[in-house]
């Protein structure tokens, strides 16, 4: 007797393959739009930020080829939590030189005695708790950094304008109120105005 195709003995049809799961978004964070200005002095720019904030935007992202003393001023931050990572990593060095030596002078099975000195001793332990709150401080400096920073980013967040690096400052504001938005900026004197999507 004879089969059909995809059939063997004994057994029906073969079933169908199923369609696997749809692909999920790209890693990253979503993509949004908003308005990205430029101005040519960074207090133009400090007064956008401003009326931006005034008009109740408040996520604005600023661009600066130089130290933005007074933009930052206008926005308001918060002192850097870097520093907490710093203390945290330093004191935890500390403690660990301490255990660390401690441990090695009274580890079994016996003391480690010295010209009949203590085994445990303050003053030598101080050049390696030193040295181990320098380097876990500075360790977790570098980690403080990448996570408040959010780096790495496998997207970008804005186009590259080289401006930002030599004579321009840039004001980006994500929203849909793009006309208000607009307003907002064309009345702080902005050189030059554009709805660009991050992503």
């Amino acid at each position: 007797s004879s089969f059909a195709a995809g059939e063997s003995r004994g057994s029906g049809p073969a079933p169908a393959a199923r369609p696997g799961p749809p692909p999920g978004p790209p890693p990253g964070p979503p993509p949004e739009s908003g308005l990205l200005a430029l101005f040519g002095e960074e207090e133009t720019a400090a007064h956008a930020v401003n009326a931006l904030r005034r008009a109740g935007f408040e996520r604005l992202t600023t661009y600066s080829p130089l130290p933005p003393h007074e933009i930052l001023e206008e926005l308001g931050g918060k002192p850097s939590p870097v520093r907490l990572f710093t203390l945290f990593g330093g004191l935890a060095g500390v403690a660990c030189a301490l255990l660390i030596t401690t441990y090695t002078a009274v580890a079994y099975p016996l003391p480690l005695v010295v010209a009949g000195r203590p085994p445990v001793a303050f003053p030598p332990y101080v050049i390696i708790m030193f040295e181990l709150m320098v380097l876990v401080g500075g360790l977790s400096t570098f980690v403080g950094v990448l996570v408040n920073g959010r780096l790495p980013r496998a997207r970008g967040r804005v186009e590259y304008r080289p401006e930002f690096t030599s004579d321009r400052f840039g004001v980006f504001v994500p929203t849909t109120e793009l006309a208000n938005a607009r307003g907002v900026l064309e009345r702080s004197h902005a050189l030059e105005v554009r709805e660009v999507q991050t992503g």
